[in-house]
């Protein structure tokens, strides 16, 4: 977190008046993604192998867990928001931040309760019909026997033989 910390607060002092060398900042411009990654990297990695850490107790609340959930339907609605949107302005617009920042709002309100909605017109039924599904074609594998396989497949099935085999 540090390393990520320092390659991302480093330019500040650019920003405050400091000049700095130019061998200084061609390193920091070359390095400066490769460290950021590798502090990340360095941050996730307790979390990755199982290990308790901060971040993987922040990433387990309530409130990660439904956007976890919802996120990929934010980003569908949100999309066809910012489509809709353009295609409907009748003069050419100019962006500054505080614009960018209007839209970004605008189609977030709109996003987020369209994204709540989609789940359960779409995932829902999907879902019950998956379990229905799954259900019977796993009652269904269980009880086959070699007469089962023979007639799904003929006469010469693979899946004959591999049965006989495994039932002697």
């Amino acid at each position: 977190m540090a390393l990520s910390g320092f390659v991302l607060f480093i330019p500040y002092t650019l920003q405050q008046g400091y000049q700095w060398a130019q061998i200084l900042h061609s390193l920091y411009l070359s390095v400066a993604k490769l460290l950021f990654v590798l502090g990340l990297s360095l941050a996730l990695y307790p979390s990755l192998t199982g290990h308790q850490s901060l971040i993987t107790t922040l990433l387990d609340t309530r409130l990660f867990n439904f956007l976890a959930k919802i996120s990929f339907w934010i980003y569908l609605c949100h999309l066809l928001f910012i489509f809709q949107f353009d295609g409907s302005l009748k003069y050419d617009s100019y962006y500054n931040v505080v614009n960018l920042y209007t839209l970004f709002c605008g189609h977030l309100v709109i996003s987020v309760p369209t994204a709540l909605v989609f789940p359960l017109l779409v995932e829902g039924p999907f879902a019950r019909l998956q379990k229905m599904l799954f259900a019977k074609l796993h009652t269904n594998k269980s009880s086959r026997t070699v007469d089962d396989y023979q007639k799904m497949g003929g006469e010469g099935n693979i899946m004959k033989t591999i049965a006989e085999k495994v039932k002697t």
